[in-house]
């Protein structure tokens, strides 16, 4: 992450399958964007049309996000 206004945003995604005991498939997404929403689109744009995607409170550190080579504008599964 090198531009300063950027932040490091845990979004999760929900899809529905019978086949998980809960009905929902659970995927967890860290992305690097200017602010939420555009990081709630980035997700958006990866998972299917049906998927509930939402922010989480969770915030990855500058750190954490060169670790696992995150880069603006990608979505990295988690």
């Amino acid at each position: 992450m090198s531009d300063p206004y950027q932040s490091a945003y845990i979004v999760k995604a929900a899809l529905a399958d019978e086949s998980m005991p809960s009905g929902f498939l659970t995927l967890f997404y860290a992305i690097i964007a200017d602010d939420a929403e555009s990081g709630l689109q980035l997700v958006k744009g990866v998972v299917k049309e049906d998927a509930v995607v939402e922010l989480t409170d969770a915030r990855l550190s500058q750190v954490t996000a060169q670790a696992i080579g995150l880069a603006p504008g990608l979505a990295r599964a988690l």
